[in-house]
């Protein structure tokens, strides 16, 4: 095996990059909702939001919350955090997501959702969510790997899967 890829197993975060790359495949199936979405009959456009908003709940906003308990408390400490945490600007990005899921969360309930407003929002937080996610893995996760072994991230942050 190369040393590259031999190393790449070995890091303490693999099982959170795993999930990360779960969440990547769920917001790719929500852009091909998103892609359905003009051609589609008022009834089916109002299942595939409901769709999309059930699987941002239960895949995305499971994992931030998650993260904002247990991972970023865990990376702040270990970067020598001052008066203001190391992962602010990535709770702020979970700000504005879950205000964005709320948006078409609200939308998606109307008896007569407008899909073209949807789509466009939708399309922006899954812009968002796939740069938070490789600002996590590029920033934040190489922090964990430099300071813990295999053992102490699961004592310490365990599985999330």
């Amino acid at each position: 095996m190369p040393r590259k890829a031999s190393a790449r197993l070995s890091r303490p975060t693999e099982p959170f990059r795993r999930e990360h790359a779960q969440i990547r495949a769920e917001l790719r199936q929500i852009d091909r909702w998103v892609d359905r979405l003009p051609d589609a009959d008022a009834a089916m456009q109002k299942t595939i939001m409901v769709q999309i908003v059930r699987t941002l709940k239960e895949h995305v906003l499971v994992h931030a919350e998650w993260e904002e308990r247990v991972l970023y408390p865990a990376v702040d400490r270990r970067a020598g955090s001052g008066p203001m945490p190391f992962t602010a600007s990535m709770r702020h990005d979970h700000t504005i997501a879950i205000h964005q899921m709320a948006e078409i969360d609200t939308e998606s309930a109307r008896p007569r959702p407008d899909p073209r407003w949807f789509a466009r929002r939708t399309d922006q937080l899954l812009g968002l969510l796939l740069a938070h996610l490789d600002a996590e893995e590029s920033l934040l996760l190489p922090i964990l790997d430099k300071s813990m072994t295999a053992e102490e991230y699961v004592r310490e942050i365990g599985a999330h899967s």
